[in-house]
């Protein structure tokens, strides 16, 4: 993952914004029905929300969302080098993710990834 250094995230607005694109490209895979919608780096996480747009959230596709949300993310922090160094060092990710759909249902899971995440 190119632009996230393998030492520790400084804990600074600036530099949240200077790679959240990187992370955006990393984790949407340039889909347009994905969207990077927060990102912050605090001093032991990176914390973002991830919109899926084009569908509404129901009580019948929620449980299959959550269930490919959490598969999907876990197989992109995990593969990468960089990403699971962050967290080897004691650090986590927290990820939302949430239908971009203007009404209904918003959530779709909440999940934290850490080193033991990984094994």
């Amino acid at each position: 993952m190119s632009g996230l250094s393998r030492n520790r995230c400084p804990d600074n607005a600036e530099f949240s914004v200077r790679i959240a694109p990187n992370y955006a490209n990393y984790f949407t895979d340039n889909d347009k029905r994905l969207k990077l919608v927060h990102f912050v780096i605090a001093k032991n996480s990176v914390n973002m929300v991830i919109e899926i747009g084009g569908f509404k959230v129901t009580s019948q596709n929620k449980p299959k969302l959550r269930q490919n949300a959490r598969t999907i993310l876990a197989n992109k922090i995990c593969s990468s080098p960089v990403l699971t160094d962050y967290m080897q060092k004691g650090n986590y990710f927290s990820i939302d993710v949430r239908s971009g759909f203007q009404y209904g249902e918003k959530q779709i899971g909440n999940y934290r990834f850490t080193n033991q995440s990984c094994v």
